[in-house]
């Protein structure tokens, strides 16, 4: 019921009392925006205030887009919201339940994940709000982890069958076998990317694995 933040340097830690558990996070700057427990989404600045919500589903995801705007995930839809006044200014369809959201470098794309392996990406290049590409089941079961690459327009995807796909984000979505036998004993579940054009992977085996971003070299693993 806190959101904590520690300073890396200092070992220090801070406090920021919540009346609800949470969710996910997502950081803009010095703020820090936290789903809650209670569908209610609290920006944490020098004081908390509940932002926007309670929505009509648990927040699976919270991202920053655009134009001052967080993209908040719950159930079959997701809502962009302002981070002035946390009005509701647009709201996005999906095929059924989302699990996770990414966006990219510029922050006007947006991929959606679902709980039947659906991916839908979202264009909001030049727009005043985010239009729905094709939706593609791209994975059997659950999309676990999204992520978009620092320099393309493609996201790497992961979900319950053990697949790591990456996929050009506009037009028809085309996945391509970037885990291949090389992916994780169980479900990949968080990506990150790090210094010289590589991600990490982290997943359900205790397991992560250091990728080159481009090609088809296998990852080194750390147990």
């Amino acid at each position: 019921t806190a959101l904590y933040r520690l300073d890396a340097d200092k070992l220090t830690l801070q406090q920021d009392d919540l009346k609800c558990g949470g969710t996910a996070l997502a950081a803009v700057g010095n703020t820090i925006y936290v789903a809650g427990t209670d569908r209610t989404v609290y920006e944490c600045k020098k004081t908390v205030k509940a932002l926007a919500g309670p929505f009509a589903g648990a927040i699976a995801a919270v991202v920053p887009v655009s134009n001052k705007r967080l993209a908040v995930l719950h159930g079959k839809q997701i809502d962009l919201v302002s981070e002035a006044t946390g009005e509701v200014l647009q709201t996005l369809e999906l095929p059924e339940d989302g699990t996770c959201l990414a966006t990219d470098k510029t922050q006007s794309w947006l991929a959606a994940g679902t709980v039947k392996g659906t991916v839908v990406a979202f264009d909001g290049q030049d727009k005043a709000e985010f239009e729905a590409g094709e939706p593609a089941k791209l994975h059997e079961g659950a999309v676990t982890a999204l992520m978009f690459e620092p320099e393309e327009l493609r996201f790497f995807s992961a979900g319950a069958d053990n697949k790591l796909y990456t996929t050009f984000a506009r037009g028809t979505l085309e996945p391509e076998d970037k885990g291949r036998a090389n992916t994780h004993e169980d479900v990949l579940t968080a990506m990150v990317m790090v210094p010289g054009d590589r991600f990490v992977s982290g997943g359900r085996d205790a397991a992560l694995k250091n990728w080159p971003r481009a090609g088809a070299i296998k990852p080194s693993t750390l147990k």
